[in-house]
């Protein structure tokens, strides 16, 4: 098979420097007869007048009259070519094209498929770690909340059984209180104990809680001079078995609007550190009340507080002293309680000669009212601890209200359908008939008198529910005996 001259001269311009294709024409035997084209990437050029299967040994079995197409074929090492070969009369034509760049683009291709088949492998593995150690954590969260909520739970149950007894202990001291001496101070200090008992409760819940802005605060009418006081007869014992000067100094304090127990929670936990960080010298209490707004300065011989520590000692669990007892709560828990009532707490400390704590609360003063009226009315109470029971009958039947007691919710109930009341007062914790049960079941018989709950539960839920259920007032255990009585001449006055 042989070519015109023009057109082999044409093939032969076109073809003869182009080092990405070679063209050959051979006869039906296999023989070159013409070829074009750099051959480099060839093992073996082909030559004119050679048997192409000597370059090309995909051509040794081949039969010629056959078509043959190759993609790939390994040629000069780190060469590669495709080989298109058809048969024409008298012969064939074949083009071999260079593909090296072509294999190399593709190799590359397959090894960034490799390399992301590997990463993606990868992945999957760090996904399903992720997974896992998100389930575990997930899991571990749980369990977290699970133990906190029985926590709480705990805590708000053994407050309750804490807060019971203590109302009785305070309710009675208060009525000794009223006898003559020495009965009146040996009550004074009964109730003084009970109350510090009381501070000390309430540090055990809020470490628990140790969330101050939930908490409610409950007003009652305060005398800051029996507060003062009663800071001096709880500390001066402390103060003198660590031989240290103890005064407490104030002016006429006025009956004030504050939470009586949240007032004194703050002021035995300030009283108290500068008493346990002070080791010689002394310790002074100082008070004066003025334009509604009660200060106290806290002021101590002690180590004194670095400026870098002096907002450090007000945040949870710091402790200057890593070996000082305690959990690092008592300052922030005041911090807090201070701020919740809206006042400020401060610190003024030079190291090595003490430091002044002071305390500012805006408390409204108030006028106690009193009468010696004798009070009229009809009122139940259910209350299933006797103490508690007996000594609120006792205190209202002695201003001459008429009292009917019971030790469960379903009694009162029964009672009240028949006796036509003026005042109910319950507790929450009754057996037969809950007290939300109790308040519930007498709205629906359409009794329209004042209910006064009387509960130690400090949950918001509780104070929510009863609210609900129609209560007219919610007093959270222990409350004083006078609070107690002002709330239910006002409530029965309003009522009336």
């Amino acid at each position: 098979m042989s070519l015109p001259e023009f057109v082999h001269n044409l093939l032969q311009a076109v073809f003869h420097e182009h080092h990405e294709q070679v063209t050959a024409i051979c006869d039906d035997q296999g023989v070159v007869q013409q070829v074009w084209g750099a051959q480099d990437f060839l093992s073996e050029p082909l030559r004119a007048g050679a048997s192409v299967s000597l370059s090309l040994p995909e051509f040794t079995t081949h039969d010629l009259r056959e078509p043959l197409r190759l993609p790939v074929v390994s040629g000069r090492e780190g060469y590669f070519y495709s080989l298109d070969y058809k048969s024409v009369h008298g012969g064939g034509v074949l083009l071999v094209r260079n593909q090296t760049d072509h294999v190399a683009e593709l190799q590359q291709k397959q090894q960034m498929a490799h390399d992301l088949a590997l990463m993606f492998r990868a992945q999957s593995r760090l996904m399903s770690h992720l997974q896992a150690s998100h389930e575990r954590l997930a899991e571990t969260e749980r369990h977290l909340s699970e133990t906190n909520r029985l926590k709480s739970q705990f805590m708000a149950n053994l407050a309750h059984e804490l807060k019971t007894p203590l109302t009785a202990i305070l309710g009675y001291a208060e009525m000794m209180g009223a006898s003559s001496e020495p009965d009146r101070e040996h009550a004074s200090k009964i109730e003084r104990s009970a109350r510090q008992l009381m501070t000390l409760l309430e540090n055990l819940l809020d470490q628990n809680l140790l969330n101050i802005a939930t908490v409610e605060l409950h007003d009652v009418p305060t005398a800051l001079t029996n507060v003062m006081e009663d800071i001096k007869t709880i500390f001066m014992p402390i103060a003198s078995r660590g031989q240290l000067a103890f005064h407490v100094r104030h002016g006429d304090l006025p009956v004030v609007t504050a939470d009586d127990v949240r007032l004194r929670q703050i002021l035995v936990n300030l009283v108290g550190n500068a008493l346990k960080f002070t080791k010689q010298g002394s310790v002074r209490v100082e008070a004066n009340y003025g334009d509604n707004l009660f200060q106290v300065d806290v002021i101590d011989t002690g180590p004194g507080i670095p400026m870098r520590e002096q907002q450090r000692i007000f945040q949870p669990y710091q402790r200057l002293n890593p070996q000082s007892p305690g959990a690092g709560l008592g300052l922030a828990i005041v911090k807090q309680l201070v701020e919740t009532m809206s006042g400020e707490l401060s610190v003024r400390s030079v190291e090595g000669e003490g430091s002044t704590f002071m305390l500012r609360l805006p408390l409204l003063q108030v006028t106690s009212k009193t009468t010696e009226t004798t009070r009229q009315g009809l009122i139940g109470i259910a209350e299933d601890d006797p103490d508690i029971r007996d000594l609120i009958a006792v205190v209202l039947a002695d201003l001459g209200y008429c009292v009917e007691a019971f030790g469960d919710g379903l009694e009162l109930c029964e009672w009240a359908s028949n006796a036509k009341p003026d005042m109910v007062i319950t507790d929450l914790n009754l057996p037969r008939m809950a007290g939300i049960e109790l308040i519930m079941a007498l709205r629906q018989l359409g009794h329209i008198f004042p209910i006064v709950v009387l509960s130690a539960s400090s949950k918001s839920e509780d104070r929510r529910r009863a609210r609900e259920a129609g209560c007219s007032l919610f007093l959270k255990k222990p409350v004083h005996m006078l609070h107690l009585v002002n709330e239910v001449d006002r409530l029965l006055e309003s009522h009336s």
